[in-house]
């Protein structure tokens, strides 16, 4: 049977009840003090009496007094008032200074107001747990008052938008559609923010010839320096030994990747320098260490054949004949600093 909260000022039984109408349960002290009445004899209850000694009226107001008063302690405050000398249970709530205390322990016989191992104040527990600063999907929390302000003041207020003065003239200053991206204020930053700067369509690791003594800002010399994955992790894929190619006083040559034009190569491999096997054949006259030219001589070394020997031969150095020749072999060229995209 569901009982309604009757709407009136709840009173205990027998809380009216005349002068020695109702005393102590058990004695004879006439008194509205709980824990007098709350004595040895109320814990115990009726004994067994004869007929002849059925119980008094005023034992029967003081039960009903003291068990009422109770419920009416609840009902005027809504909690129970913290009892020094009550134990709680894990999960009982009660009332101390204006606050409400939860217990976090089983046999609770502690202090809400200084013991907050075994107490929690419901309000803390309330706000620390379901209040948050942060917007989400959860059905459990609630968002504070500061993060709500925050984030209406992020938002347009009111108004008529189409006509507002401060809307139209602001919007005078933004970016046009119609000038594609003439009108941007500093067009350099927007290209870099897209990733779209200076070297860009090249890929990180790829070297390019450079007219200048020191590389522009993402690059590196190619001067076979070390340098580290946490530097230049994208150049690292490039070269997994941390070493930069050293490029300077090389030429670069295709990788030959199964042509055979230049066999047994790996990519990154060096070559020494190198001339194609060939045979010169001239006539020339000599007399004594000398080769005839008109207007000229050439020096020569003459060397005489013995047994077991080549024949008689003539020869000499190329740089007595040539003015380009040189300690190597080289093509004509222009010097450039070698560089590559580090990032």
């Amino acid at each position: 049977m569901k009982i309604d909260r009757p709407n009136i000022d709840i009173q205990p039984f027998a809380g009216s009840s005349k002068t020695e109408e109702r005393t102590a349960f058990g004695s004879k002290e006439i008194t509205d003090n709980l824990e007098k009445n709350l004595n040895a004899d109320f814990a115990r209850g009726w004994g067994i009496v004869p007929v002849s000694e059925l119980p008094t009226m005023q034992d029967f107001n003081a039960v009903g007094f003291t068990i009422s008063s109770l419920v009416t302690h609840l009902y005027q405050n809504g909690i129970a008032e913290y009892a020094e000398k009550q134990i709680y249970n894990k999960g009982a709530v009660c009332l101390s200074d204006g606050n409400i205390y939860l217990s976090k322990t089983e046999n609770n016989a502690g202090n809400p107001l200084t013991d907050s191992t075994q107490w929690q104040s419901l309000k803390d527990a309330i706000l620390g747990a379901n209040i948050v600063q942060q917007t989400g999907n959860a059905t459990d929390k609630v968002t504070s008052q500061k993060l709500v302000t925050d984030a209406l003041n992020g938002k347009q207020p009111k108004g008529d938008y189409a006509t507002k003065t401060e809307l139209t003239q602001g919007l005078n200053t933004k970016l046009n559609k119609n000038e594609n991206g003439k009108d941007i204020p500093d067009k350099e930053d927007f290209i870099r923010n897209l990733g779209l700067a200076e070297g860009s369509a090249l890929p990180v690791g790829v070297p390019v010839p450079w007219s200048r003594e020191e590389p522009p800002a993402g690059w590196l010399k190619c001067n076979g320096a070390r340098f580290t994955a946490t530097q230049y992790p994208k150049l690292a894929i490039a070269y997994p030994d941390l070493r930069l190619p050293d490029l300077r006083g090389e030429f670069i040559r295709g990788w030959d990747d199964g042509r055979g034009v230049n066999p047994g190569r790996q990519l990154l491999s060096s070559e020494v320098q190198s001339i194609q096997r060939h045979i010169h054949n001239t006539e020339i006259k000599t007399n004594g260490t000398s080769v005839q030219k008109p207007g000229n001589k050439y020096n020569v070394t003459l060397h005489a054949g013995q047994t077991g020997e080549l024949d008689n031969y003539a020869w000499m150095k190329t740089t007595d004949i040539l003015d380009t020749a040189s300690d190597e072999t080289r093509p004509r060229n222009i010097a450039f600093n070698y560089i590559v995209r580090a990032v």
